[in-house]
């Protein structure tokens, strides 16, 4: 019977194969941070960037002015042109740590209790006086597996650093911000 246990442990414990279980969850952390890089690029080309009329990419550019009125009546506005890419953040996410742990438990127990099965009527006479009874035995067996798995697999991703050359590119855009202050007096508008 430990012979034929054993056996089922085993069976248990042959049809998991280690690189699936460890091998899978870490293929599929690097396909999502392939997804999140090319969330990254497709944030850049659909927010950041537009075709202009020979089919050249260039930068979408924000352009607005703002006026203020001063106490003595004057207002000054200031055009203000920038790269969208310059003023908005750019999503940018990478997978920091990934943790997996696999637990396996399998327990057998099997418990017997012996005996005979039966039951008898037995009487017994003597000196004029009869007994009367029943003589039962009852056997038993309960055997009793157990098996339980736990697989948890943790990522944490966090916002990952500016690459040196986005970094560049996005200073060279901030510099091309462009702003022009003109002052114009409220009562010449009038005229």
């Amino acid at each position: 019977m430990a012979t034929e246990e054993n056996h089922e442990l085993r069976n248990s414990m042959n049809g998991l194969s280690m690189s699936d279980l460890i091998g899978a969850p870490l293929k599929a952390v690097v396909d999502a941070q392939a997804m999140l890089a090319k969330s990254t690029v497709d944030f850049i080309r659909d927010v950041g960037l537009e075709k202009d009329s020979d089919g050249t990419d260039k930068t979408r550019d924000l352009s607005l002015t703002v006026r203020k009125t001063e106490d003595d009546g004057t207002t000054n506005e200031l055009a203000v042109q920038a790269p969208l890419l310059a003023i908005v953040p750019i999503p940018s996410l990478a997978v920091e740590e990934v943790n997996v742990e696999f637990q396996m438990e399998v327990t057998s127990m099997t418990k017997e209790d012996s005996g005979t099965a039966g039951e008898k009527d037995t009487e017994l006479t003597e000196d004029g006086v009869s007994v009367c009874g029943k003589v039962s035995s009852q056997a038993s067996g309960t055997r009793e597996t157990n098996q339980s798995a736990k697989y948890q697999i943790q990522v944490k991703a966090r916002k990952q650093e500016t690459p040196e050359g986005l970094s560049r590119v996005l200073d060279a855009l901030a510099q091309s911000v462009n702003g022009k202050q003109t002052a114009h007096n409220a009562e010449e508008k009038k005229k």
